[in-house]
């Protein structure tokens, strides 16, 4: 007998191209219902508001972002100067190699979500989205 419980796993990681970006590839983690529910309670604040006279409930943004992007982007590959320009404004007059590479980092990776709006809306399409991580590597 088969028991479905011990076969979900939610440590799923894939490699996925960023369309349209280059070589740029990032490896994302899987973000199940439970996980995704976990972030979000994690990220909200309770406290007391005198005029309602009851605790209200408030997203922590800053604290959502970097707890979606733990878990999200585990690195990525092809992240250059010009790649990086396309997703967020940057002053790249200072830089002579553009495709000089930006080695990945945890707050590298929540500095460019919370600016790139194209990036955060193609991560969360794809690591909610258990096809993303089907035959990858």
């Amino acid at each position: 007998m088969v028991n479905v419980k011990s076969l979900i796993s939610d440590k799923l990681e894939a490699w996925v191209p960023v369309r349209g970006y280059g070589g740029l590839k990032i490896k994302v983690g899987y973000i199940s219902r439970p996980i995704s529910k976990k972030i979000r309670e994690d990220s909200t604040e309770k406290s007391w508001d005198p005029k309602l006279g009851t605790m209200v409930e408030t997203l922590n943004e800053d604290k959502f972002i970097d707890l979606f992007v733990e878990h999200a982007i585990k690195d990525w590959s092809g992240m250059t100067v010009a790649v990086l320009a396309r997703l967020v404004p940057v002053d790249a007059s200072a830089i002579e190699d553009k495709d000089q590479s930006i080695p990945y980092s945890h707050d590298d990776a929540v500095s460019i979500v919370k600016e790139s709006t194209v990036l955060d809306e193609w991560l969360n399409q794809t690591v909610m989205n258990l096809e993303s991580f089907r035959n990858r590597n």
